[in-house]
């Protein structure tokens, strides 16, 4: 094993079959990025010959195979550069099967890296290709244990993209995929995780709600996900020894694979689905995927479909004065997430009676006397009532909750003289309207 950051130069990795390992995130550079290497490489290495850091590479030895963890972006743009100035001298980065995003960049950069070397011609390509390998350098960190190399990420070149805690995970759980799942499912499981990461919209679908929703239900108030909380979707490895409270949890999953995998049973129910709960303990590996995507397409549908519930949140906690405003998100994402929990837990058709009471209860804050200003304590008074749900039978404990009623409310009024935060008041004065 190397030291750690031990320079070493672009020459020294010609010889080294690296792999991109299936968790990398893909190549997402654009032509700007390859720009902007592009000119410091022409200024700092032709013009000047000096010595050029790219950043930091760090290998996972895994028993002699050189996964790349951190330096994907930049080792794959000077593949593609050294094959531009020379088609037979390149990185021995070892065959695989791009995703569709990372092929269109590879194809669009490397018709920009050939178009920009259009100024040089064959000898002074030549003279480019040499220079580049001796005065190229990056800090190389090569370490034997994937949880070692994710201690690193840390230390990311400010051109490479900051590691999100949905990049470890992902790494994490292709890891833990049982050996007979086959390379298209895991190829699936790939595809359909970086769909859903356009637009960090995966990162911030469990951060907003399943991330905050399981820590409530333990009375942990922390709000934010960073990587540090990873270790909350990591859990039980299904083929080893588990403790007792465990158990339960592998017979479940033993049960589902016996009737999912049943040829009688699903020629008349094709659309056997494991009974996922949010707040279940995590089993690694392929059902980890199945349980995030599982709960993304749940939330998205409930919010979606025509239900009693799905209108009063577009008219109550969306769509009116004010609603963008970081308190109403406060209370906003409270009411969703206990909705989202009881709904998955008990059923919607349950909680059409009691949403109403639940409302009143979460916004108060932004309706009470005297009351200007909500911030994140008023969600943090309100958590223990996933607690309470997640040890119910039924959804009755909320009955006997206080129910926060004050018809005083109506009176208050802002420098206008118009009733301040009509629309969500209405809930309170209009009672089961």
């Amino acid at each position: 094993m190397s030291d750690y950051n031990e320079p070493i130069a672009l020459k020294e990795l010609l010889d080294k079959n690296l792999v991109i390992p299936e968790y990398q995130r893909p190549y997402e550079w654009t032509n700007n990025h390859i720009k902007t290497l592009l000119n410091d490489l022409l200024l700092y290495i032709y013009k000047d010959n000096k010595q050029y850091i790219v950043g930091n590479i760090i290998i996972h030895n895994d028993m002699g195979v050189l996964n790349v963890v951190d330096g994907q972006q930049r080792l794959v743009t000077l593949h593609l550069l050294l094959y531009a100035l020379d088609g037979k001298k390149k990185l021995k980065l070892s065959e695989q099967q791009f995703n569709e995003i990372s092929e269109h960049n590879i194809h669009s950069n490397y018709l920009f890296i050939q178009s920009w070397l259009r100024r040089f011609n064959q000898q002074e390509k030549e003279y480019f290709y040499k220079i580049l390998t001796l005065n190229i350098h990056f800090f190389y960190t090569e370490v034997e244990t994937i949880e070692e190399a994710f201690q690193l990420f840390d230390s990311q070149n400010t051109r490479g993209k900051k590691l999100k805690p949905t990049d470890l995970l992902k790494a994490f759980h292709l890891q833990q995929i049982e050996d007979n799942v086959s390379e298209k499912t895991k190829r699936e499981y790939v595809d359909k995780w970086e769909e859903l990461s356009k637009d960090n919209n995966l990162n911030k679908f469990i951060e907003e709600h399943l991330f905050r929703i399981r820590k409530w239900i333990k009375r942990d108030s922390v709000f934010n996900f960073s990587n540090e909380h990873v270790d909350e979707f990591k859990g039980i490895n299904i083929s080893n020894n588990v403790f007792n409270f465990s158990k339960r949890d592998i017979i479940i999953y033993h049960s589902y694979e016996k009737i999912y995998n049943d040829k009688e049973i699903s020629i008349y129910n094709s659309e056997v689905k494991f009974p996922f709960q949010i707040d279940q303990p995590i089993i690694n590996g392929k059902m980890f995927f199945e349980y995030i995507f599982y709960f993304y397409d749940k939330f998205k549908n409930i919010k979606e479909e025509k239900n009693k519930w799905s209108d009063f949140y577009k008219n109550h906690c969306l769509n009116y004065h004010g609603w963008q405003r970081i308190g109403d998100y406060y209370l906003r994402n409270l009411f969703v997430n206990f909705s989202i929990y009881v709904i998955t837990r008990f059923s919607l058709s349950e909680y059409e009676i009691y949403f109403r009471k639940v409302y009143r209860n979460f916004y108060y804050p932004r309706v009470e006397k005297d009351n200007s200003r909500v911030t994140y304590s008023s969600v943090k008074n309100n958590i223990d009532w996933f607690l309470k749900a997640s040890q119910s039978l039924s959804l009755n404990f909320i009955e006997l909750e206080k129910d926060y009623y004050d018809s005083d409310i109506y009176n208050q009024k802002d420098e206008k003289g118009e009733v301040k935060n009509n629309h969500i008041k209405q809930v309170y004065l209009d009672g089961n309207n």
